[in-house]
């Protein structure tokens, strides 16, 4: 499971919660040094880096890539993501559907939610 991801339309998931908590309580229970290191680890990934992708920067797109090529499904969706809206990268629905079905073959809620909406929309334009 990975923590620390989010979208940029729909926050964080449910488990990044989780996850702060843990890092909260290993603050308290090891001290400051570890807290510091689990915090950077926690936010090496994640909604700014999308942000700064959908800016365009290209390290930040190279980082997600990177992530979504290891199979990482919240990469995925977010690239998903970035296709759709024509963000940091051109328009390119082709390649926003490939990778939401990947990351909704993992089981992402998002990704299969962002699927079904692409699917609606492309539907609607087929046939105007």
């Amino acid at each position: 499971m990975q923590h620390g991801w989010h979208t940029l339309r729909y926050g964080p998931d449910p488990h990044c919660k989780r996850a702060g908590l843990a890092v909260a309580g290993l603050c308290l229970f090891t001290g400051m040094a570890t807290c510091a290191a689990a915090l950077h680890s926690r936010h090496s990934l994640g909604p700014p880096l999308l942000q700064q992708a959908a800016h365009g920067d290209r390290q930040a797109l190279q980082r997600i890539r990177h992530a979504a090529a290891q199979g990482n499904a919240q990469a995925e969706t977010d690239l998903g993501i970035l296709y759709a809206h024509g963000d940091g990268v051109p328009q390119n629905y082709t390649r926003a559907f490939s990778w939401y079905r990947k990351a909704a073959a993992q089981g992402n809620a998002t990704a299969r939610h962002d699927l079904a909406a692409l699917r609606r929309r492309l539907r609607r334009e087929m046939y105007r």
